[in-house]
């Protein structure tokens, strides 16, 4: 027969096993937790670091645009003056080469 105090000792022993096993769980729930919070955190990083990059990418692209322009007009207004030069050797205007050497 089982008497009552090897009883109340089983029961002693289970429940120190129960709260042993509770706070295992507890402690990998926390490790847990705290990885996921950690992955999420990387992943926003990492979200806002290509974002970073994908507007370097677009300014980029606006200012050799820019450039492009710049130099296409550039050339436009040299040709158009190249032309004016010629336009001016061409038909010289005394009065104007008197103004500028006088």
């Amino acid at each position: 027969m089982v008497n009552r105090d090897e009883v109340d000792q089983l029961s002693v022993v289970l429940n120190i096993l129960v709260y042993l096993l509770n706070v295992r769980l507890q402690v990998k729930d926390i490790f847990l937790l705290s990885s996921l919070a950690l992955e999420e955190r990387f992943q926003s990083r990492f979200a806002k670091a290509e974002l970073f990059q994908l507007l370097l990418i677009i300014s980029l692209l606006a200012l050799s645009f820019c450039a492009l322009l710049n130099n296409d007009l550039s050339a436009a207004h040299s040709v158009d003056h190249s032309l004016d030069i010629q336009k001016f050797t061409f038909n010289p205007d005394v009065a104007l080469l008197e103004r500028i050497f006088v």
